[in-house]
């Protein structure tokens, strides 16, 4: 017997047997008392929590929604075949592995990508040069009269790069000069950096130190009145590197001279010529 018809039958027992004892308006107070208990039973009953299957359930529902959301930004969910075990009718937990909930992070720096042959570098410049002249009589008389004006004094136009690891070129022209286009810096060389390297084409030979100075690094417009003595560019060919330190460098070439703005000389007119430079470190303070 459950304890709600236990509280039933004392009602009915205590309400006939003693009468006198009780009043209308008390009898009525005991019934109301006693039916709230029983409804108060009534509804523990119902409201009972639910099992733990139900548990279960849901706990692998939210297990496989965490999954998904791993997948969908990239990362596999755990590998255990059942993280929720259930024994002796309790439920037990497998937490998850380190390297499950933080996955090891990427390399910080990945391996450069190795080079597509053959590389190009699209490269060039200008420099334009004017003037305004006043000249007195007299100095008209001595040099004549020079003119006003403004023009291009390079306009350069290149494409440099490599063929293959050891293999470079350089293809260079200049529309300002009175080949219109002219010869710059056309070669190509292999480079081997215990052997040396050797270069073929016409280029800047190793003489002289403002010969060899870019003219994007000049101070002035023009270089300087010996420049004129220099072979500066010829057709030929040259040996150059350095040494494991990199403290001493050397070079030497062979030429023709001289060579035309189209970077040819055919004729008798011309001849041979070789220039060589050897550079070293004296005094080396480090990084000081």
């Amino acid at each position: 017997m459950s304890l709600t018809n236990c509280f039933c039958a004392i009602a009915s027992y205590l309400c006939p047997r003693r009468p006198q004892r009780f009043s209308s308006f008390f009898f009525k107070g005991w019934i109301s008392v006693c039916s709230l208990l029983c409804l108060t039973l009534s509804s523990r009953a119902v409201f009972s929590a639910p099992p733990q299957s139900d548990v279960h359930h849901q706990i692998e529902s939210l297990q496989s929604q965490i999954d998904q959301l791993k997948l969908q930004y990239g990362q596999a969910p755990a590998s255990l075949d059942n993280p929720i075990q259930q024994t002796s009718g309790q439920l037990n937990y497998t937490p998850l592995s380190t390297e499950a909930v933080f996955p090891p992070c990427p390399p910080a720096f990945s391996p450069p990508e190795k080079p597509k042959y053959p590389i190009v570098k699209l490269t060039g410049f200008f420099q334009a040069d004017a003037g305004w002249i006043h000249q007195t009589d007299a100095n008209k008389a001595i040099v004549g009269d020079i003119q006003d004006g403004a023009d291009f004094r390079r306009a350069r136009l290149a494409a440099v790069g490599d063929v293959w690891e050891n293999v470079g070129y350089s293809l260079e022209m200049d529309f300002a000069f009175g080949g219109r286009p002219s010869f710059m810096d056309v070669w190509f060389e292999v480079k081997d950096e215990e052997a040396g390297n050797f270069r073929f084409g016409q280029f800047r030979h190793p003489f002289g130190m403002d010969g060899l100075t870019s003219v994007k690094e000049l101070t002035f417009l023009e270089r300087g009145l010996p420049f004129s003595f220099l072979p500066f560019r010829q057709i030929g060919m040259m040996y150059y590197g350095h040494n494991e330190d990199e403290d001493m460098t050397w070079a030497i070439s062979g030429f023709r001279f001289p060579t035309d703005p189209f970077g040819g000389n055919i004729g008798d007119s011309g001849g041979y010529g070789g220039a060589m430079r050897v550079t070293g470190l004296v005094v080396d303070n480090g990084d000081e």
